[in-house]
């Protein structure tokens, strides 16, 4: 690096990997970035990247730009928060170029999925401080911006590989979900959340801090990420026809009318007996189930599109 980040104002972080990084975006994004003062890291590996990632929070880096998929926003962000509460230094500002095949997180901040005009709307647009979840795995803290979800979603994230995503797009999300299908199952798990408790056999769990998943997927309409809670989707065990039902009323956004679907909001959830189920953080796989999510009321600031505002967090129209 030629220059200290102090005199820069941040550093872009691409995955040379991504699904839609080719040369020639490369070089616009890179010219962009110089035009900007901003330096251009590429990660070669989630090592490297977290490497990187540490460094600029202990320099005091007030813009990291991750260009990726779901999965490299995913890391930088939860470094950004592990490394700034570590270091007790302040967090620095999180910026999304869409690069990968879902990029709900920059749906989320009303940014184009054209990863040249998401720059910049990056580097000129406004700051707000989103909530995160904070998710206790075992004995460790991971983080989640956008969704956590499990069994079916976990089954399908599991069916997900990078060359399918590369090759078929959004069309990977569709196909998996039809293998998936085939090894969906029920279990009994317990949820407290704030003050209310519930137990019922579900095949799908969506703990959310935002509205999609999947690549736009309306899985938690009524979500909003600055309210300072978590919307807690359940899908319970029913028929074929039902599940169905389910699906359908997914696409139309409007899964909460489903009879066959629980919502509850809350500052925290606490799940008992999900052993076994499969769970995404933002579309990356968990090793194990996690036991806790609670809210971290605005701690992660974050450039927003044009697209964002607050009044489209509301409810689709039956």
């Amino acid at each position: 690096m030629s220059r200290q980040l102090r005199s820069m104002n941040g550093v872009l972080t691409l995955n040379p990997n991504a699904g839609s990084m080719t040369d020639a975006l490369l070089d616009e994004l890179r010219a962009l970035a110089e035009e900007h003062d901003l330096e251009t890291f590429m990660a070669e590996g989630a090592d490297a990247l977290e490497a990187r990632v540490v460094q600029a929070v202990g320099e005091g880096c007030p813009l990291v730009v991750a260009g990726g998929g779901d999965g490299t926003v995913h890391a930088v962000a939860s470094v950004l928060l592990t490394e700034a509460t570590r270091q007790s230094a302040a967090c620095p500002t999180l910026g999304v170029v869409p690069l990968g095949t879902g990029n709900d997180l920059a749906r989320t901040l009303g940014l184009a999925l054209v990863p040249t005009e998401a720059l910049t709307q990056v580097l000129s647009g406004d700051t707000r401080a989103l909530d995160v979840l904070a998710v206790d795995v075992g004995e460790t803290r991971r983080y989640a911006v956008n969704v956590a979800a499990g069994g079916f979603a976990g089954l399908v994230d599991e069916q997900l590989d990078p060359d399918t995503k590369r090759r078929l797009g959004p069309l990977a999300y569709l196909t998996a979900g039809v293998a998936a299908v085939r090894e969906l199952e029920g279990h009994d798990v317990s949820f407290e959340i704030d003050d209310l408790r519930i137990t019922e056999r579900v095949v799908n769990i969506v703990v959310a801090n935002a509205r999609t998943c999947g690549g736009g997927v309306l899985v938690a309409p009524a979500a909003d990420p600055e309210d300072g809670l978590l919307d807690l989707v359940l899908v319970t065990e029913g028929s074929l026809l039902e599940l169905a039902e389910v699906a359908a009323s997914l696409r139309l956004g409007r899964v909460l009318s489903s009879s066959r679907v629980i919502h509850a909001v809350g500052r925290s959830v606490t799940l008992t007996g999900a052993d076994g189920v499969l769970f995404n953080l933002d579309g990356e796989l968990l090793d194990e189930s996690p036991s806790r999510f609670t809210v971290c009321r605005r701690a992660l600031p974050v450039r927003v599109g044009p697209g964002y505002k607050r009044e489209r967090w509301t409810l689709p129209p039956d």
